[in-house]
């Protein structure tokens, strides 16, 4: 619902997901409460003077990675060995430049590291000529934010204590369980849950601003029972999330996008920033970009490697902004955001200037599509007017 408050507030949109899988109806409730709470901490971020993307999408994947209802930071898939490594990246769609963690352990909110290596990109300071770093792994990751004044706890083990849920400790004893099973050789006994959650890799923000500068940001706790070390979908470069605020010959296409699935074959095809590229180059719309791709990514890993687990998820905006006199600054009228998935289920929100209250749907693949089916929903939202 809109209503009659021009010039009373900042122009701004966000767009939140909380992976694609299968989320049980049973939690609907929390999902769309952590939904609704990134949503409100990244716009009170963007309605400020001052408010800048990279702090919105940050905000917005603490308040993510705080849930134990998702897959980042608490509540996470544990590792083969029964810990937690999270994986997260950050984009800035101006700059175009990119900062990400991967398998780093002890660490409750990896998405500050992320967007702290990107502000030292920004700011260009380095000793001795060296390259800030675009991307850390591993205990090295947790040293750095160490020397960088990020608050962590003292030990891995302390940091354990808090981001292992009991959920995800009986997820890990089951499927070792199933695994010792497979490795003697004998039938498993284990009977799945048909209500349980299988929340596939990332969470994701996308932020636009007044004036139509966008970032988006990935994090992730990655898959189950994943080996030590794995670096995911969350923390690569071009496919976890992806923004730009030019199309492909230079002129202002402002985008984002964020996916999540398993992440293996998405990692290969480059997904986030392939959609982004499809839509500069089709112009035929979030949603149909959105679904050509994850179509492709589908089809060629079936062809390439007989993967069976191909469910994904794509969150993209594409906003318009203008310049109503020339010398002025841009400012943003509206968005058209898209959201495909091929998976069982696939949770969003969004949330802008001219909208109520933030608007959240867990969304669910329609009765009679076969497993190999694409979903999408999408909207269009005039920003132009804000609500009182």
């Amino acid at each position: 619902m809109a209503c009659d408050g021009a010039g009373k507030s900042r122009r701004f949109f966000v767009a939140v997901h909380v992976g694609a899988g299968y989320h049980a109806t049973a939690n609907e409730k929390a999902l769309r409460s952590v939904i609704k709470r990134a949503c409100l901490a990244a716009s009170t971020i963007l309605r400020q003077e001052s408010g800048g993307c990279i702090d919105a999408v940050s905000a917005a994947i603490e308040v993510l990675e705080d849930d134990p209802s998702t897959n980042a930071g608490r509540g996470s898939n544990l590792t083969e060995d029964g810990h937690v490594e999270c994986d997260a990246s950050l984009m800035d769609g101006d700059s175009g430049i990119f900062g990400a963690v991967g398998a780093v352990p002890g660490v409750r909110n990896a998405i500050k590291i992320a967007a702290l290596l990107v502000k030292e990109q920004m700011s260009g300071s380095n000793l001795l000529g060296r390259i800030p770093p675009m991307m850390l792994v591993g205990e090295g990751a947790r040293r750095w934010a160490k020397s960088k004044d990020i608050i962590l706890p003292e030990t891995v083990s302390e940091a354990d204590q808090w981001l292992i849920t009991e959920r995800a400790r009986n997820q890990w004893r089951k499927f070792k369980r199933m695994l010792s099973e497979v490795e003697a050789k004998r039938p498993s006994v284990c009977t799945a849950v048909v209500d349980e959650d299988k929340i596939m890799d990332t969470v994701g923000v996308i932020c636009v601003d007044s004036e139509g500068r966008i970032a988006c940001g990935s994090s992730s706790g990655g898959i189950a029972m994943k080996i030590s070390g794995r670096v995911g979908l969350a923390a690569t470069y071009g496919s976890g999330c992806w923004a730009s605020s030019k199309g492909l010959f230079g002129a202002p296409f402002i985008v984002g996008c964020c996916v999540s699935g398993a992440g293996e074959y998405l990692m290969r095809g480059f997904a986030a920033r392939e959609c982004c590229t499809s839509l500069s180059l089709s112009q035929a719309g979030p949603a149909s970009a959105a679904m050509k791709v994850l179509r492709s990514v589908m089809q060629q890993e079936s062809s390439d490697s007989g993967v069976t687990d191909k469910t994904a998820g794509i969150l993209v905006v594409q906003a318009d902004a203008s310049v109503a006199v020339p010398g002025d600054r841009p400012e943003l009228n509206g968005v058209e955001i898209a959201a495909a998935y091929s998976s069982l289920s696939f949770g969003i929100g969004y949330y802008g200037n001219s909208i109520a209250k933030p608007k959240i749907s867990i969304l669910r693949k329609k009765r009679g599509k076969n497993d190999a089916g694409i979903d999408h929903f999408e909207a269009g939202i005039d920003l132009r007017t804000s609500c009182c």
